[in-house]
């Protein structure tokens, strides 16, 4: 992984919730995924997600909401997942599996010329495809959200971006002379934005713990209530 500080080695696929981690899977360039059961319409990482999703306890009444970046998601694997009682929502790539040819020509051909807060969404196969103009048009799956009800917007106070910004002029018009505003955002992106960080937490009480125990084995640290 080039672009990586460490750039060789192997990966961890964890599935978390709030910095506790349920299950994980290992990873290598020469072994692959470990133990994978690989579902004929998918990708060996969307059959490494299904896999993990169906390893959840199953609990009446209710259902899981995995949240994935654009790693991991596709159509294939929403609806897959879907059928099986388990939502899920996440950005995209415009290259991804299925994905609508609109939305990809908006973002590869649009993303500087339209409205901010302009929304666009096809359904395939039961998953929501959305594009939504923020800096950019970012483009999510989701199968727990919708765009034509009024929950579909939550009030969200943000910050106007700097003038260095990516495309910064967009939405620097919305904000005016105001340093932030309140606006409506898509539920989706609301939700994405604050449900997205239970791997790196999980990552930031790791490195904590193994701190404290090197700490506390010098003597730095007593070892009662620490």
């Amino acid at each position: 992984m080039p672009n990586k500080p460490i750039k060789q080695g192997y990966k961890i696929f964890a599935l978390a919730d709030d910095g506790y981690i349920w299950y994980f899977q290992l990873s290598s360039r020469r072994h692959g995924i470990e133990e994978l059961e690989k579902v004929n319409e998918l990708t060996p990482t969307g059959s490494m997600v299904l896999q993990m999703a169906r390893l959840l306890p199953k609990i009446e009444d209710s259902h899981f909401i995995i949240y994935m970046d654009n790693y991991f998601t596709s159509i294939p694997l929403f609806s897959i997942l879907r059928k099986e009682n388990i939502s899920a929502a996440g950005t995209t790539r415009p290259s991804s599996m299925d994905f609508p040819a609109l939305l990809t020509v908006l973002r590869e051909n649009w993303s500087t010329k339209l409205d901010w807060g302009t929304t666009v969404a096809v359904v395939v196969d039961g998953v929501l495809c959305i594009g939504w103009q923020d800096s950019n048009f970012v483009l999510g799956l989701s199968t727990v959200h919708t765009v034509h009800e009024a929950s579909s917007l939550v009030t969200s106070k943000r910050n106007r971006p700097g003038a260095t910004s990516t495309n910064a002029r967009i939405t620097r018009e919305v904000f005016g002379d105001s340093p932030f505003k309140l606006l409506e955002i898509p539920s989706f992106i609301d939700d994405y934005n604050h449900h997205m960080n239970s791997v790196d937490l999980a990552n930031q009480y790791s490195k904590l713990m193994t701190l404290r125990k090197l700490l506390t084995g010098h003597g730095y640290l007593c070892s009662t209530g620490c």
